[in-house]
């Protein structure tokens, strides 16, 4: 049984819980599940038109210093040296031993700061156990930052009216490293997601998310 007290809720989770949802709470974090009606027309939606996926309980960790990207590679399978400013690369993250400990996305945000997501919150010790030696933090970041992913062949369409900026410019596995606006509301937008559809994530403040999920909704 969960304990009660240590869950963390979504800053949509009022607005999940208005309009039907089913939550599932997974390392005390919520998923839902279904938005009060047939899952198979959620499903549909993402596959033919647009869907939103409320990512909050993806664990988001901020890494910076001289030694940022040894700091990330140390445990990434994928390679960071050459990532270019504004790129994003999925892989797994291991242990020295080569085990998985999780799997997740890396973001190049400038050669000091780099930026990873990731789906479990057990990640940042052992990272830390095998960085020691270098010149880097890591900020677990996971309640300053929402993410909201906009999936589906329609979704450039549903996302472009609200942005200020040209979003086909915006290459595969490429994100915006400087903030730009949604609905008014300063965010990071990446072109990406795990639906093998068109698809793009939104990063965004808690305080703005009930705001750009609603902008998104009404745009359909």
């Amino acid at each position: 049984m969960k304990n009660k007290s240590k869950l963390v809720k979504s800053p949509l989770h009022d607005w999940h819980l208005a309009h039907g949802a089913t939550i599932m709470w997974d390392d005390n974090y919520p998923w839902t599940l279904t938005q009060g009606f047939d899952y198979m027309k959620e499903y549909e939606a993402v596959r033919n038109g647009t869907g939103l996926l409320d990512l909050f309980s993806l664990f988001v960790y901020d890494v910076k210093g001289k030694d940022a990207g040894k700091f990330v590679q140390r445990t990434f399978t994928n390679l960071v040296e050459n990532m270019e400013i504004g790129q994003v690369r999925y892989g797994a993250f291991v242990n020295h031993k080569g085990i998985l400990m999780d799997e997740g996305s890396v973001y190049k945000f400038a050669p000091d700061h780099y930026m990873m997501i990731v789906n479990g919150p057990n990640i940042e010790w052992q990272i830390k156990a095998y960085t020691k030696d270098l010149d880097a933090f890591i900020e677990n970041i996971t309640s300053k930052r929402a993410t909201i992913g906009v999936q589906g062949p329609n979704s450039l369409k549903t996302l472009q009216p609200l942005v200020n900026k040209d979003l086909s410019e915006l290459r595969f596995f490429r994100f915006y490293h400087e903030e730009i606006t949604i609905a008014g509301c300063k965010c990071w937008i990446s072109r990406m997601g795990y639906s093998g559809e068109l698809g793009y994530e939104v990063s965004v403040a808690p305080e703005d998310t009930l705001k750009v999920w609603e902008a998104l909704v009404e745009k359909g």
